[in-house]
C-alpha cells in the first residue's frame, strides 16, 4: 500500500467528526519501530500526511495512556501492521480493540477507516489464532 492509496482513503472520508490526525499507526515497536514504521513515517509526512506518532519511550501499564486514546479516536484511518510478536503484546492488543471500536462508531456515519498491513506474516496466521486473543496476552 502506497501513500496515494492512503490519500484516498482520507478523501473519500469526508465527515462531521473532528479528525485530528489522517493516519493512526499501531505496531509492535520492537519489531519495526526502525524499520517499515520509520520509512513509513517519513513517506507519510513527505506526502503530507498528519499522522500521531507517539514517544519511543512510552510507559506501557495496565490502561492505555490517554494520549493514545485519543489519537485513536481522532485518527481518520488506522494502519495495523501485524508481525510475529504483534499479539503477544498486550499494549498492542488493547490499542487495537480501540481501533476496532472507534470503526465500529465512526465508518459508517464518519467514514473511519481500518487497514491491515501483514509484515513478514501471512493473513491466515493472524486469522486462524485459537480462542480469545485478548485472553491470551493476558
Amino acid at each position: 500500500m502506497g501513500t496515494e492509496e492512503i490519500k484516498r482513503c482520507i478523501s473519500s472520508s469526508a465527515s462531521i467528526h473532528q479528525w485530528k490526525y489522517d493516519v493512526f499507526l499501531s505496531f509492535r515497536g520492537e519489531d519495526i519501530r526502525m524499520t517499515f514504521a520509520a520509512h513509513l513515517f517519513h513517506a507519510l509526512r513527505q506526502a503530507g500526511i498528519c499522522y500521531f506518532r507517539d514517544n519511543d519511550k512510552v510507559e506501557t501499564g495496565i490502561f492505555i495512556e490517554p494520549k493514545l486514546l485519543n489519537a485513536i479516536r481522532h485518527s481518520r484511518v488506522a494502519l495495523i501492521v501485524f508481525t510475529t510478536n504483534y499479539a503477544d503484546s498486550w499494549w498492542c492488543l488493547n490499542k487495537l480493540v480501540e481501533i476496532l471500536e472507534c470503526n465500529r462508531r465512526f465508518r459508517d456515519r464518519q467514514g473511519h477507516v481500518v487497514l491491515p498491513i501483514f509484515y513478514d506474516v501471512e493473513p491466515g496466521d493472524v486469522r486462524k489464532q485459537p480462542g480469545d486473543v485478548r485472553k491470551q496476552s493476558g
